[in-house]
């Protein structure tokens, strides 16, 4: 393999998915050592034809960008549901694959420190890595319900499913029911780092799975449940990481986790209550004043201050994509 650690990430062709990949590529890239080269796969779905994002963003080639486009017609057959970005999220998990490892990231995601030590879990075991899901995929129904939704879904997917022995991340915090604090490995896929030995064989059988569960039911969560059914499906034992591997930016966690806080390495700022990850993000203009924000706090302000470190990085990026573009 050419290479030892590749990112994936899908977005739709939006200005502010555009501003957050840039700093999601020098978030990486800042960590210096082996991580200064590593390179961006960028998966981009709509409904529309492939547009020339090169030539639109010349900064991408500088900071390690690569885009890649959805078939047009997979991301439509989506439409209709209640996850139509879904041929954009499968997308990066299709082989081949040219590293050793792949991190496949949400687009509102920052990496805040190197993860060495998740790379050497996968070193000493080839695997699937990420953090469980904050609750169930199913709902806030009534507690039995829960589990017999996942034996609907191994029933359909004609998969044996693990115990119910994991943790939903969320569980105390989101959701109370006891009849609803655990699940097979149910991973946020905001998150995954994972050997490309395994990922090379598994894309078939999550496919499978998805299909399967879209066979009975439409959820905004079809991928998430398929991966639990593909690990199982391929007796892939999966290696569940606490919450610093995928920290939302809720107050709720920053108390109940402030450990992992403290040790964050990947922020996801999926909630936008506080920092609003489309509109703060639509512009350089817009991310600078959010980095002047004085009243931020606990995971949020630390998102800040990792934004005020990388803001400089994206800033000259664009400033020699925008010499070398009057240079010629």
């Amino acid at each position: 393999m050419s290479g030892w650690l590749e990112v994936r990430v899908p977005i739709s062709p939006r200005d502010d998915y555009f501003n957050r990949v840039h700093f999601i590529a020098r978030s990486v890239r800042s960590l210096g050592d082996e991580y200064a080269n590593v390179r961006v796969r960028v998966t981009v779905g709509a409904d529309q034809d492939p547009d020339d994002l090169d030539r639109r963003m010349p900064w991408a080639s500088q900071a390690g960008i690569d885009w890649i486009w959805v078939d047009r017609n997979e991301f439509v057959s989506w439409k209709n549901t209640q996850h139509p970005y879904i041929a954009t999220m499968m997308e990066r998990f299709k082989p081949p694959f040219s590293t050793k490892y792949v991190l496949m990231l949400d687009a509102d995601v920052l990496v805040m420190r190197a993860f060495d030590e998740v790379v050497a879990k996968l070193t000493a075991k080839p695997g699937i890595a990420a953090v469980m899901a904050h609750v169930s995929p199913f709902g806030f129904a009534a507690g039995p319900e829960h589990v017999q939704w996942w034996r609907r879904m191994a029933e359909a997917a004609n998969v044996r499913l693990p115990n119910f022995d994991n943790e939903h991340s969320g569980w105390g915090l989101m959701d109370s029911d006891p009849l609803r604090r655990f699940s097979p490995p149910y991973f946020n896929t905001g998150v995954v780092l994972a050997s490309s030995e395994v990922l090379e064989n598994f894309y078939e059988a999550y496919m499978r799975c998805l299909f399967a569960v879209r066979g009975v039911l439409d959820s905004y969560f079809f991928e998430q449940i398929a991966m639990t059914l593909a690990l199982a499906q391929l007796g892939i034992d999966p290696i569940v990481l606490p919450p610093r591997y995928n920290f939302p930016n809720q107050s709720e966690f920053d108390q109940a986790y402030a450990d992992d806080l403290a040790q964050v390495h990947f922020l996801h700022f999926l909630r936008n209550d506080v920092i609003d990850r489309g509109a703060d993000f639509i512009s350089l203009q817009k991310i600078a004043k959010l980095v002047s924000r004085k009243d931020l706090k606990g995971s949020n302000e630390a998102l800040r201050r990792r934004m005020e470190e990388l803001l400089p990085l994206v800033q000259a990026d664009r400033d020699e994509a925008q010499l070398d573009f009057s240079a010629s």
